[in-house]
């Protein structure tokens, strides 16, 4: 097999930026495969289940977002019982000194988050000997 070269014209001249060997495909473990190209990196991961592919895919193009909204839907509020007049204070005396409302820290989302993508990866179907997924952030 050849691989191809590929160029791009810029003024009136042919640049070469890359290439494209067919012989890649043929290296990839027999199953379904999640390749993901997004602006400052790509992510690939083998071995998945293809009813599993669009929620991966989801996940992982917008994890920002998500990451964002579990933080938001986690943020620690004050208990359902009454403040006290003073407890309500200091409350909003730490709200007003961090400069946004007041939080507790409950470890790291991104950890929930990538608790929640290893879950939806694992599958019964896998062989033990193989690696379930592989990430690539480049």
């Amino acid at each position: 097999m050849s691989s191809d070269t590929l160029y791009r014209k810029r003024g009136r001249r042919y640049h070469a930026v890359g290439w494209h060997d067919p012989a890649i495909w043929e290296a990839l473990p027999e199953g379904s495969h999640l390749l993901v190209v997004q602006p400052g990196g790509k992510s690939v991961r083998l071995r998945i289940d293809p009813a599993h592919a669009a929620v991966l895919a989801a996940i992982q193009t917008h994890r920002e977002a998500l990451l964002s909204a579990m933080h938001e839907a986690m943020e620690a509020r004050p208990a359902l019982a009454p403040l006290t007049p003073r407890q309500k204070a200091a409350w909003e005396a730490l709200s007003e000194a961090l400069g946004r409302p007041a939080i507790l820290e409950y470890g790291a989302i991104s950890t929930a988050l990538d608790a929640m993508e290893a879950a939806i990866l694992r599958t019964p179907q896998s062989p033990p000997d193989l690696p379930e997924s592989r990430n690539e952030i480049t």
